[in-house]
C-alpha cells in the first residue's frame, strides 16, 4: 500500500514538473529587442533581455535549471568555468554563443517564443566583436 501511495506521488510531482514549463508564455514580444545598427549594442539594453528572453528562463539557462551545466542570467556568468568559450570578447566567430546562433554549433534549440531574428543574431556578433563590454 506505501509502496502505490509512493509511485502515485511520484506521478503527481513528476506530471506538476512537466506542466510547469510552458513554451507558449511570453516573456515579450520578440520583435521588442531590436538592436541598434547605428550604435554600439548594449549588453544592458539588448543583449541581456534577449538572453533572458532566448536562454535564461526555467527550464533552459536559469539559475535553477542549468541546462548542460550552464547559466546566463547575468554578465558575470557569461564568463564563469562551466562557460568558458561561450563568448569570446572581439572574436564573435570563435564565441559558442553566435555557433549556436548561426546553426554551426548543434544546440537543442527550444526558443521560447521564436527563433532570433536575423538583427539579433548580428546585434549579438556586434557586441561580441566590440570586446563584449558590460555597457
Amino acid at each position: 500500500m506505501k509502496f502505490t501511495f509512493n509511485i502515485f506521488l511520484l506521478f503527481i510531482f513528476a506530471l506538476l514538473y512537466l506542466s510547469s514549463c510552458d513554451n507558449n508564455v511570453a516573456i515579450g514580444d520578440q520583435s521588442t529587442i531590436i538592436f541598434p545598427t547605428d550604435k554600439p549594442v548594449s549588453f544592458q539594453d539588448h543583449i541581456n533581455p534577449f538572453v533572458k528572453q532566448k536562454c535564461a528562463y526555467s527550464g533552459c539557462h536559469s539559475d535553477y535549471s542549468r541546462a548542460g551545466g550552464r547559466r546566463f542570467t547575468d554578465y558575470y556568468t557569461y564568463f564563469e568555468t562551466a562557460n568558458l568559450g561561450f563568448v569570446i570578447g572581439g572574436n564573435p566567430d570563435a564565441s559558442l554563443f553566435m555557433q549556436v546562433l548561426d546553426g554551426r554549433n548543434p544546440h537543442l534549440l527550444n526558443y521560447r517564443i521564436a527563433n532570433p531574428t536575423q538583427n539579433q543574431i548580428d546585434g549579438v556578433k556586434a557586441w561580441i566583436k566590440l570586446g563584449a563590454i558590460l555597457n
